[in-house]
Formats: C-alpha cells, sequence, structure tokens
C-alpha cells in the first residue's frame, strides 16, 4: 500500500470537521498542513514512537583509538540508544546497548575536558552521551547535528551504530506520511479536533470528533497538556482543554 500524503490525512480530517467546501473552506489547507505538523509531533512523541537503526558510515560514528567525542555528519533527530561495531554497517545482531549518561555526567568522568582525546585506552565503550548542537554561520547553511561522548577511550577504532526516532516532518500537502491505515485514520481525528475548534465551541460535535479514539490514545496524545496542569478529560466533556 502507498504511503499516504498530508493532503490525504486532510481530506479525512475534513469530513470528521464538516469544511469540505472546495472552495475557501474554513481551514485553508496550508493551516491545516500547520496543523498536521503539531499533530504529528506529538502523536509520533507519545504514542506511536518509531525508531531505526543508523550506521556510522551513515552518521560518522567512528572512534578512532583514544577519541571520546564525535560530532554527526548529518542531522540525526532524536537518539535513543548506541550499540558498539566492529563495523560500520549495520549488523544483523546488534550488541547490548550502552549505558546512557547526561552530558554533564560525561564531562564529569572526563573532568570537564571531554573533547580531544585521552590517554585512558580499554577495550570497550561503557557509556555514552549525547547533546543537540548547531553547525553554520548563517541561517542557510545552519544544520542540526548531534554532539556523541563516549566513556572510557578505546585502544583501537570502534564505531557506534545508533538508534534514532523517526519522525515525519510535513511541509506541504504533497508530503508522504508514514503511517499504518489504523494510525491515519487516528491522526486524521486528532487534525479534524484541532480544524473544528478553530471556529466552534459546539461540545457535542467536537466530542463526537474524538469520540471513536480509545481512552489510552487520547490520553497520550494529551500528556503534555497534562503536565501543564490541564484537565485532559474535559476534552471529551467540553471539546478544550480546561486549565
Amino acid at each position: 500500500m502507498a504511503q499516504p500524503t498530508a493532503a490525504d490525512v486532510i481530506a479525512l480530517a475534513r469530513i470528521w470537521a464538516q469544511d469540505t467546501a472546495t472552495t475557501a473552506p474554513a481551514v485553508s489547507d496550508t493551516e491545516a498542513v500547520s496543523l498536521l505538523a503539531d499533530v504529528l509531533l506529538r502523536f509520533e512523541g507519545d504514542n506511536a514512537i518509531k525508531t531505526q537503526l543508523l550506521a556510522a558510515s551513515s552518521s560518522g560514528l567512528t572512534f578512532a583509538a583514544g577519541d571520546t567525542v564525535k560530532t554527526t555528519s548529518v542531522d540525526v533527530g532524536e537518539l535513543v540508544a548506541a550499540h558498539p561495531s566492529d563495523t560500520n554497517a549495520v549488523n544483523t545482531l546488534q550488541s547490548p546497548a550502552l549505558t546512557l549518561w547526561t552530558v554533564r555526567e560525561m564531562l564529569d568522568k572526563y573532568s570537564d575536558t571531554g573533547g580531544g582525546t585521552s590517554a585512558t585506552r580499554a577495550s570497550e565503550f561503557e557509556a555514552w552521551a549525547w547533546e543537540k548542537v548547531q553547525e553554520g554561520t548563517n541561517d542557510a547553511t545552519r544544520t542540526d547535528k548531534a554532539r556523541v561522548y563516549v566513556w572510557p577511550p578505546l585502544n583501537r577504532t570502534r564505531h557506534l551504530t545508533v538508534r534514532n526516532a523517526a519522525f515525519n516532518i510535513v511541509s506541504a500537502t504533497t508530503t508522504a506520511i508514514d503511517l499504518s491505515p489504523r494510525d491515519m485514520r487516528l491522526v486524521a481525528r486528532f487534525l479534524a479536533w484541532e480544524m473544528a475548534r478553530l471556529h466552534t465551541r459546539d461540545e457535542g460535535f467536537l466530542n463526537q470528533i474524538l469520540a471513536p479514539i480509545p481512552k489510552k490514545i487520547l490520553e497520550a496524545q494529551f500528556e503534555s497538556a497534562r503536565k501543564g496542569g490541564f484537565n485532559v478529560n474535559s476534552v471529551q466533556q467540553t471539546g478544550y482543554l480546561n486549565g
């Protein structure tokens, strides 16, 4: 089955939001794309986290003897695990994941230096840490990358295969979105709710958009609102978040 596009998700959301006018809809395609990007960010962060393995040949995470830190050669997104490897390709079976430290813990281990190389040498990594960094001198050339630290430095060349969270980035209606048929319909309902509440406070109407969504998924989608002190249960009752 072909991957759906943002236009497919928006079209389904328009049915539930009752905003199907072909000319001058209540929510424009440009506005819908912006809302969809936000919905996907929350959905994939809290409900449907997908990860993938990234080889050192793609990330640049090859550590020569004595190396303590490397900056990735590309934007690797959010890193969730690191596996030491004797090859810069992805192995069929991964070695056990390294212990993840905070950058502060890593720098404390290196007595706040943490850069370049070290005379201390071992045969295998024990822990890793990472942080986002930006490279480039202006907006046109600036790129997001990851600075990755390892402990301890080794007496040989070693590679890291990292597992990163793969998020859908939507910028236009033509953007393909990696969603299963079920997840597509869930995302479309969340999008329909976001679209509809821009123009109505009809509690019954807004509630029926979300009504088919399982409670566990609904609560996870609005977890950030819960942490912010909002009453998530009020969504089902009023169609909007009450403080």
